[in-house]
């Protein structure tokens, strides 16, 4: 028997999980495992933070049923723990990109499956200064989309919601350039950027970026990619190009994998999996080889 906490966010994705909560609940009962549920509300001050940190380490397993932003509150609250119960996941998000990378179901039956009867995995946690990242740190156009989108509208529309909002967004974001002091321990590099992102997945926004990076998520390091500024309109197909032809070959493109990095500038934003994070103008960042474990399907 287990102890499992179910940590539910009803908000996620279309809402769907607030509907299937007892289904869920059921499913995860399977051979007497004894499962405790807690709702994710940030607007009645329910957060998933303060119920791990009061009584997170009384369960075997911690099950999050939401998008990539729920997952990472719960993450940073484990990386406080020792031990570190091990992780389930119910996608329920707009683009579930981290379940994408490690071939976990959308379908909540099948998930709950996975959580019962799959396998641990040991995969690598990021952090940027304080803040630990579950698959991706991003900065710079088009990065802030996945949290400037109301919610409303990513629950009716899902993924056309942010495409929709990168299509009305895209003159402005063109417009961005930060130059930055880059020092990881591939490279160094000082330049002006107008994209950036540092991950350990295989999905970047519902975009399958397998073809550009073959990411491992346990091997200890995270992939880097840079966008330099283009020089002017007619250059931005030397970035466009080679990207949608899955190709990083590109004097605008800068790709590595690294095991930390700092990096210097004015004011960045940073999107967290795909949430908003902190506005610094440092930013350290290093890799915790195997932090935890997720339940995964057996191959």
């Amino acid at each position: 028997m287990k102890r499992i906490a179910l940590l539910v966010n009803g908000l996620a994705g279309n809402g769907s999980l607030q509907r299937q909560t007892y289904q869920i609940v059921e499913d995860l009962t399977i051979d007497g495992n004894e499962v405790t549920v807690f709702p994710i509300q940030p607007e009645k001050n329910l957060l998933p933070e303060e119920f791990l940190e009061k009584k997170g380490q009384e369960f075997d397993m911690i099950v999050c049923g939401g998008g990539d932003g729920s997952l990472n509150h719960i993450v940073n609250e484990l990386m406080k723990m020792n031990p570190r119960p091990i992780l389930g996941y119910i996608p329920a998000g707009t683009t579930n990109d981290f379940a994408r990378s490690i071939a976990i179901p959308t379908n909540v039956s099948n998930a709950c499956k996975v959580i019962t009867s799959g396998t641990p995995f040991s995969y690598d946690i990021g952090k940027l200064n304080e803040r630990y990242l579950n698959y991706i740190a991003a900065f710079g156009a088009f990065s802030s989309i996945s949290y400037s989108t109301d919610q409303s509208i990513k629950s009716i529309f899902g993924y056309t919601a942010y495409i929709l909002s990168a299509i009305t967004e895209f003159p402005q974001q063109m417009n961005y350039k930060r130059h930055m002091k880059i020092e990881t321990d591939s490279f160094s590099i000082e330049d002006d950027f107008i994209f950036g992102a540092i991950f350990s997945s295989k999905s970047i926004g519902g975009f399958d970026i397998s073809s550009y990076k073959e990411a491992c998520l346990d091997d200890g390091k995270f992939e880097i990619l840079l966008i330099k500024h283009p020089e002017n309109i007619l250059d931005l197909g030397q970035v466009v190009q080679p990207l949608m032809a899955s190709s990083l070959d590109s004097p605008y493109i800068v790709s590595a994998s690294i095991t930390h990095a700092k990096i210097e500038s004015k004011d960045i934003a940073w999107s967290i999996d795909g949430e908003l994070g902190e506005t610094c103008d440092n930013a350290i960042f290093q890799v915790y080889p195997k932090a935890i474990q997720i339940m995964v399907p057996k191959e």
